[in-house]
């Protein structure tokens, strides 16, 4: 259980896509963000947060208040929480996000276009509110990608895109965090159909690294 009571299946597979911030709940409260302002880096990475994010609401709540050090209790974080990686891996994303908010957040009943309600029931999540990144969605399985008519006043004409996992059992952001170093490494489509097949990734990743340079 976490600091809430919230055991850690339910932070993993809440109804509907999760929020953004804890991963405890389905997040229901959409924001929208200046994608330039939310740039932030974590021990020297560069990061930037979707153009749209949802909040369950309980984080939204903290937001509004502006109470930062609930919304840090309450991040989902599963590496082991030093000083350094609270100030990393939760202050610098907190203060990015609020940098980058624009401000009068929409209830997902009213912004999301006709029939995304019904693939989001089915396990599909917006592809906007997972990645900013239009390599990901556009790579995705077929199988596993939705697109409908964008018609929310004021967007692009581009395709409003949902992802499901394409791996049973493994939530979709669970899969977007294995991916992204294979994607950075070997940036799809690259003349490879199968980057998204497990055992594959898992070859990926268990390789070690080349070595670096001789020390001087």
């Amino acid at each position: 259980m976490d600091g809430d009571g919230e055991s850690r299946q339910s932070r993993q597979h809440g109804g509907g896509p999760s929020c953004a911030w804890c991963a405890a709940r389905p997040g229901v409260w959409v924001h929208r963000l200046d994608t330039d302002l939310s740039r932030h880096q974590v021990y020297g990475k560069g990061h930037v947060w979707a153009q749209e994010i949802a909040l369950c609401g309980r984080c939204e709540e903290h937001l509004a208040a502006g109470d930062d050090e609930a919304l840090v209790a309450r991040h989902d974080r599963t590496w082991q929480r030093t000083a350094q990686d609270v100030d990393e891996g939760i202050r610098a994303p907190l203060a990015a996000l609020r940098r980058a908010d624009l401000g009068d957040p929409v209830h997902r009943s009213r912004w999301l276009p006709p029939g995304a309600a019904d693939l989001i029931a089915q396990g599909f999540a917006p592809a906007e509110e997972l990645t900013g990144s239009p390599t990901v969605p556009q790579a995705w399985p077929a199988a596993h990608r939705r697109s409908l008519p964008e018609t929310r006043p004021g967007r692009p004409a581009d395709p409003y895109v949902l992802l499901r996992s394409p791996w049973p059992g493994t939530p979709v952001r669970d899969v977007l965090n294995l991916l992204w170093r294979w994607l950075e490494s070997q940036p799809y489509p690259d003349g490879d159909p199968t980057p998204w097949e497990r055992a594959r990734i898992r070859t990926f990743l268990s390789t070690p690294a080349p070595p670096g340079p001789p020390a001087a």
